[in-house]
C-alpha cells in the first residue's frame, strides 16, 4: 500500500488528465490502484490531497455536477480538471487561432 503523498498526488493528476477535460474520476479509483485490498484506509488522505489540489487550481471536486468543497462533502464526489487547466486551455485555444490565422495569411500570399 502506498500512502506517499507525492504518489497519491501524481496518481490523481494522471488519472484526471487521462480521463479528459469533460469527465471526472472517482477518488476510490486512486485508492484502489495505490492501496490494494486496504484501499479504503487511503480515502481520508486522498480527500485531503484533493483539497490541496483544489486550492492550487489543479483539479475541482464535484458532486452531481456541482463544484463542492472536498472537505465538506460527506457522500461520493468526483475529481476533474480545475481552474488552472481551464486557463491553460483558453490560452492554448487563443494561440491556436492566432497560429491558424498566420498560416492562412501565408497561404493566401503564396
Amino acid at each position: 500500500m502506498s500512502s506517499d503523498r507525492t504518489a497519491i498526488c501524481q496518481c490523481i493528476l494522471d488519472k484526471v488528465r487521462a480521463r479528459g477535460p469533460e469527465k471526472t474520476i472517482c477518488p476510490s479509483e486512486v485508492a484502489r490502484e495505490l492501496g490494494g485490498e486496504d484501499w479504503r484506509s487511503l480515502m481520508p488522505l486522498i480527500r485531503s490531497i484533493g483539497a490541496e489540489l483544489v486550492e492550487s487550481g489543479d483539479i475541482q471536486v464535484t458532486q452531481q455536477g456541482k463544484i463542492v468543497d472536498p472537505l465538506d462533502v460527506k457522500t461520493p464526489f468526483a475529481l476533474g480538471y480545475g481552474k488552472s487547466h481551464e486557463r491553460w486551455m483558453r490560452v492554448y485555444q487563443k494561440t491556436e487561432v492566432i497560429l491558424l490565422n498566420f498560416l492562412q495569411g501565408l497561404i493566401y500570399k503564396s
